[in-house]
């Protein structure tokens, strides 16, 4: 498990410093900001959870073939 998901599931972070440090997507400039998508455009193990939530959860880590990701 990366370190940065082992610190965010420590104590609360903010998502933006999270993703400016550890992340190696492009969103990380962005505070690892998605945008706006549809179902069913992103991996289904993100797609899955992501639509799971409710406004202002956070998710577990969910992992992928590109990674680990907070949600």
């Amino acid at each position: 498990m990366p370190e940065s998901a082992r610190l965010a599931q420590g104590k609360p972070h903010k998502c933006e410093d999270l993703a400016l440090k550890h992340s190696e997507c492009p969103t990380a400039l962005q505070g690892g900001m998605l945008g706006v998508f549809a179902r069913g455009t992103l991996y289904s193990e993100i797609d899955e959870t992501l639509f799971a939530m409710k406004k202002n959860d956070i998710s577990g880590i969910v992992e992928t073939e590109i990674g680990f990701h907070l949600l």
